[in-house]
């Protein structure tokens, strides 16, 4: 039972690490760059984020299952993630080239180090080994490293080489401790191999993609209808995504179990519904009544970032249970398939009602849309869990 406690404790002290640090970063940044500038900022952001969402490829979930049945081997199997990963990095960095017109190659190095980070994510291996207590003390201790880093120097583009540092570091140290700890080697595999991989994924892939028509799009369409709400939204969408990210750890934690125990489904599902509730409930409360002070105190220069950080805090009790259906009960029970239905339904539905309600609200229809998605993906996901309770 210690252990366990210690072992835990230790993710969610890590997490408060990883949640303070791009925190850090974004306030330094919000006082270098001009309003207009963030907002162009935080516009490029968003286009990368989907470079990111093609080199995961959705493989950190659509795998979790068949690699937690393959243990033995890893090593092939891992291998063929790592040569899809490099290949999709590859087209991303095209993309990202010819985005940028060929005349900022500093920019273009920086955000494709900051990519190269996504080809090296692997906290869903230690998922499967049950080891992710020492992703999370690894991923942490290197990005500790960049903390004085951060107040070193107020140019932007240091400050961007520091965050580009914070994404591809601690996933190659932590790729680097897992092959060496586990005894897992890079072989080389065939290209059927890998072409089998994409073709067995894909239909995760898309539904993966899709989920940024209904969280990162809305950025995208901000930044051409109303820019001047950007980097409000866009800060505010951060912060909460990253405590949403930060929760992603529980979710890690009771997808092992889950993986691990089938009972789970039948028994602890309420159990862990309720702890989530209560979890979402405090961080909800600490956001909403918190939102002032994070205003003033650390984004002065950021107008309209109380008020949408409050309206957006609500979304976090319906993403963490959205995210308990989507990312535990679904894919460990084998009903990837209706999940990636799900969220295309989403996807389509958020492009045709997120354009209208932004061009007529601006930042609020923005929030307005973001709520309404992530409630439709809550009651899908759990119209389906009473389905399946039922013939369980």
């Amino acid at each position: 039972m210690k252990k366990e406690i210690y072992k835990y404790g230790t993710i969610i002290l890590c997490y408060g690490i990883n949640f303070i640090l791009p925190i850090l970063f974004f306030k330094e940044i919000s006082l270098i760059l001009s309003p207009i500038v963030l907002s162009s900022f935080f516009f490029v952001l968003a286009l990368l984020m989907y470079c990111q969402f093609i080199v995961e490829y959705g493989l950190q979930i659509s795998l979790l299952r068949k690699l937690n049945e393959n243990k033995s081997d890893l090593s092939r199997l891992l291998s063929t993630i790592l040569g899809l990963k490099v290949i999709l990095f590859v087209l991303c960095a095209v993309f990202i080239y010819c985005i940028l017109l060929y005349n900022n190659e500093v920019i273009f190095f920086i955000l494709v180090f900051i990519l190269l980070g996504n080809v090296f994510s692997c906290q869903f291996l230690y998922q499967v080994v049950d080891q992710l207590h020492f992703f999370y003390v690894l991923n942490s201790l290197v990005k500790l490293i960049f903390i004085p880093l951060i107040f070193i120097n107020d140019n932007y583009i240091y400050l961007m080489i520091c965050y580009s540092c914070f994404n591809i570091l601690p996933n190659l140290a932590a790729l680097a401790y897992f092959l060496y700890k586990n005894k897992v080697k890079v072989v080389k595999v065939p290209a059927c191999e890998i072409y089998n991989l994409s073709k067995e994924c894909f239909s995760y892939f898309i539904s993966n993609i899709s989920i940024t028509l209904y969280t990162n799009f809305y950025q995208i369409l901000l930044g051409i209808i109303s820019p001047a709400y950007l980097a409000a939204y866009a800060l505010s969408d951060k912060i909460i995504r990253g405590i949403v990210s930060g929760n992603y750890v529980f979710i890690q934690i009771v997808q092992v179990q889950y993986l691990n125990d089938e009972s789970k489904f039948i028994n602890g599902t309420w159990k862990t519904i309720v702890s989530l509730l209560l979890l979402g409930g405090m961080e909800f409360l600490f956001i909403f009544f918190g939102a002032d002070f994070f205003s003033r105190y650390l984004f002065p220069t950021i107008s309209l970032l109380p008020i949408f950080l409050k309206l957006m805090s609500l979304l976090i009790v319906v993403i963490l249970l959205s995210n308990f259906f989507a990312m535990v009960y679904l894919p460990c029970s084998g009903n990837t398939l209706f999940l990636s239905r799900v969220l295309i339904f989403v996807s389509i539905v958020s492009v045709v009602v997120a354009p209208i309600l932004i061009w007529l609200y601006a930042g609020y229809g923005a929030v307005i849309s973001a709520i309404f998605s992530e409630l439709l993906v809550l009651i899908l996901c759990y119209g389906l869990y009473l389905k399946l309770k039922h013939k369980l």
